[in-house]
């Protein structure tokens, strides 16, 4: 079984919450702070919560556990609490979603796994297990056009 650390999505939206509204609070009761100096601290701020808004919309969206058996891939969405199988020949495409251009260096990277009717399944790289996963995809895929995934997981090391 193969999960995302869904664990750290309530953690980042207790984060961004508080930074947004006491945070806010703290700068806008200031005076000064349409000055130079100010107006650096809001730039600052907004720019953390908009990275923090990034990081809670893709854990958001790859909260799934997959689990690969011999002839599907089962997808488990623990929050609807939904469960589908998806055969491997009914896969694609197994692509990178390229990321925004402020954050290429880092943070987390999302795959999409692309089915037949144009049904996609995200997965990041902070999945558990990554590479094993992405190796069994691209072993099982069989129909699909294109394995391509980004190499390596977060906390993993190229080989």
């Amino acid at each position: 079984m193969f999960r995302h650390f869904v664990v750290l999505l309530p953690f980042a939206i207790m984060l961004e919450l508080g930074m947004l509204l006491y945070g806010g609070y703290l700068i806008f009761r200031d005076p000064g702070w349409a000055s130079p100096k100010g107006l650096m601290f809001v730039l600052v701020w907004i720019g953390a919560n908009l990275v923090l808004l990034d990081l809670i919309s893709k854990l958001w969206r790859t909260r799934s556990t997959f689990t690969v058996s011999s002839s599907h891939l089962v997808v488990a969405d623990p929050i609807r609490r939904t469960r589908s199988e998806v055969p491997w020949a009914t896969i694609l495409l197994v692509e990178r979603i390229p990321q925004y251009w402020w954050n290429r260096g880092g943070g987390i990277r999302l795959n999409e796994i692309v089915l037949e009717g144009e049904q996609r399944i995200l997965f990041g790289t902070h999945l558990s297990g990554y590479s094993r996963f992405v190796a069994a995809l691209a072993r099982n895929a069989v129909n699909s056009k294109r394995v391509d995934p980004y190499p390596v997981g977060i906390g993993e090391r190229v080989q």
